[in-house]
């Protein structure tokens, strides 16, 4: 159910121009910005980035919990930093994933990542707009901030157990 039908904005019109500005800021600061994320990646303790880039995505999701119009600069401002924590959480991640693979199978390994992440997109797609329309619309970002907090978690493990090590 959009904000349309809700009655939270008055046509499909506004609907579309609120859809328009704020992509336009997303790709803009993501423009901005992913240079120079790309280089530190590169230069850092990813086991420290790593948990650092889902701690800030998975509170820029629960902040949406505050959002009470989508026009207003609070969402305008947490979609812009949800697509940019969201493309620093999948560089680091590709850093990591990158650094560590065997030339010889990493296409391979790469190409399964991404199939089976088009594949949690798309189921999360379908769950997410389920949530949006039966709970609330801050519901979908509620469950990937509590994710991202997992994943810190599960990131912990691995790093502070040794099986992730510092390699350069």
């Amino acid at each position: 159910m959009s904000f349309q039908k809700r009655g939270i904005l008055e046509s499909k019109e506004e609907s579309d121009k609120t859809y328009r500005n704020i992509v336009i800021g997303m790709q803009l600061a993501t423009l901005a910005t992913m240079p120079v994320f790309g280089y530190y990646s590169d230069r850092v303790d990813l086991r420290i980035f790593i948990p650092l880039a889902f701690l800030s995505r998975g509170l820029v999701c629960i902040s949406f919990r505050l959002v009470e119009h989508p026009q207003t600069v609070l969402a305008f401002f947490l979609a812009i930093c949800l697509t940019m924590t969201s493309a620093i959480q999948f560089l680091a991640v590709e850093v990591l994933f990158m650094r560590n693979m065997k030339s010889t199978i990493r296409g391979t390994l790469n190409g399964i990542a991404f199939f089976f992440g088009g594949v949690g997109t798309t189921i999360f797609v379908l769950i997410g707009g389920i949530l949006f329309d039966k709970v609330a619309p801050w519901a979908p970002f509620m469950v990937v901030g509590v994710a991202d907090f997992v994943a810190i978690i599960f990131s912990a493990i691995f790093f502070l157990s040794g099986i992730v090590k510092r390699d350069d």
